[in-house]
């Protein structure tokens, strides 16, 4: 008489995963994607277009227009990162706060949607709710449970929306002017709402994807990164005399201009 064979305990292994990943991806969107979105309705396209006329090359559209804005220089192991500031209360706070990004990290690479920091000196960010899209290279502070923290996102999603993104824009009641800002500029929709966006990548975007790429722990871990990549300093500037980002890893001084021997990114975001 042949035994049977039970399989009891591979189905309780194959639950306890199961329910082990659900965890992280609660946990996840718990920190990271946000369920407000503006008033309106849309309608979803994953087609990708240029950006508007007169647009700065590799800057979002919702602050292409503001030449006499702030900007900020991270400088990084991976090159330096450059972002445009917006004119409020969350940009104000960020440059307020500016020395104290150094040594702080990439600490969390989620593919293919955004790179997040840890927290500047345990500081909690004064600053309020904010219009701004979580377009491609947007800039802006993490909330979670406790509120606005000094924890920095930055949206690296591609420029074509993914299918995800395209239906959620449709799903969420976005407004035209809001799907149509994504549709041609990619970002990441299912964060709008939850965080608070002061700004954008204008160059250095090669640098941001050398981070974005690095290592995780996967799924399992919350996309922690393996080696994170650390925030040497973080300069301010006007806009006009801001210095190109260098794309060369470690070519910073301490003013977050670069040396002779660093190379410009000033290339516009591109997968």
């Amino acid at each position: 008489m042949k035994r049977r064979t039970s399989y009891a305990p591979l189905i309780t292994v194959l639950a306890i995963v199961a329910a082990a990943a659900a965890g992280v991806i609660i946990f996840i969107k718990s920190t990271l994607p946000g369920n407000g979105a503006s008033s309106g309705a849309g309608e979803s396209s994953g087609e990708a277009v240029k950006l508007p006329d007169g647009a700065d090359e590799g800057a979002l559209w919702q602050l292409s227009d503001t030449p006499d804005a702030v900007t900020a220089t991270i400088a990084t192991g991976e090159g330096d990162i450059v972002i445009k500031l917006s004119d409020t209360a969350a940009a104000a706070a960020f440059e307020a706060m500016a020395d104290d990004y150094a040594g702080t990290e990439f600490f969390r690479l989620v593919p293919d949607m955004m790179v997040q920091t840890t927290a500047a000196a345990e500081k909690t960010a004064e600053a309020g709710e904010t219009e701004l899209l979580c377009l491609r290279g947007a800039v802006g502070f993490v909330v979670d449970e406790t509120g606005v923290t000094s924890g920095l996102f930055i949206v690296t999603a591609p420029e074509k929306l993914s299918a995800v993104s395209s239906a959620y824009l449709t799903e969420n009641g976005f407004s035209e002017e809001a799907a149509a800002a994504y549709r041609k500029t990619g970002g990441a929709p299912e964060l709008d709402g939850k965080h608070v966006v002061f700004g954008q990548v204008v160059s250095g975007w090669g640098a941001l994807m050398r981070i974005a790429a690095g290592e995780t722990g996967g799924l399992s871990s919350g996309y922690l990164a393996s080696s994170p990549v650390k925030i040497i300093s973080v300069t301010l500037s006007n806009a006009g005399t801001s210095p190109a980002a260098s794309d060369t890893p470690g070519t910073s001084d301490s003013s977050g201009t670069s040396d002779s021997s660093g190379t410009s990114d000033s290339s516009a975001p591109s997968d």
